[in-house]
């Protein structure tokens, strides 16, 4: 069984289809996050990024203990940013949409408007990208080394997950 890890930008629907495509698989979905961090420590999660840019720990322990636990589940979905690049192994897909739709994701599910949470995913992406070239030297603004790129934006979660399992059983050989 193949470790799936999808990812993409703040907005771009990983942690939507990755549990779709857990579902269609029978795969346990595996997705830890600074959005755990931030509510075991009782702290925004743009606190838990800004802390993460001060203490490299932060992203290195998650990061360790991601690949840990999927590795000895096996046959998962794992939904985060760096599971692409940290399990070689693995079948990759990056889910691409528009910071104009992301933003508009991100609004419905936070509760704020569409020209905060544009900015928001402006600035998350940004310090993402520049924080993990720092630490890994990992630019996750480029994808050639995915099994699959593809834009969601105007395709159900089920049309999604669905091409990534198809694409997932031709790296399968089945």
């Amino acid at each position: 069984m193949t470790i799936v890890c999808i990812s993409g930008y703040v907005g771009s629907g990983k942690t939507t289809v990755a549990l779709k495509l857990a579902e269609l698989l029978d795969y346990p979905h595996l997705n830890i996050t600074f959005k755990d961090i931030a509510r075991e420590r009782g702290i925004k999660l743009e606190e838990v990024q800004k802390l993460a840019e001060e203490d490299k720990n932060i992203d290195l322990e998650l990061d360790k203990l991601i690949v840990k636990r999927a590795r000895e589940m096996g046959g998962c979905v794992v939904s985060t940013w760096l599971s692409p690049w940290m399990i070689p192994e693995s079948f990759k897909a990056w889910l691409e949409a528009s910071p104009e739709v992301r933003a508009s994701r991100v609004a419905g599910r936070e509760n704020i408007t569409e020209a905060q949470a544009l900015e928001h995913v402006n600035t998350r992406d940004s310090q993402n990208i520049e924080r993990y070239k720092k630490l890994y030297s990992i630019d996750i603004s480029k994808h050639e080394m995915f099994n699959l790129v593809i834009a969601n934006e105007n395709k159900s979660i089920e049309e999604v997950a669905g091409a990534i399992a198809k694409a997932l059983n031709k790296f399968e050989g089945r």
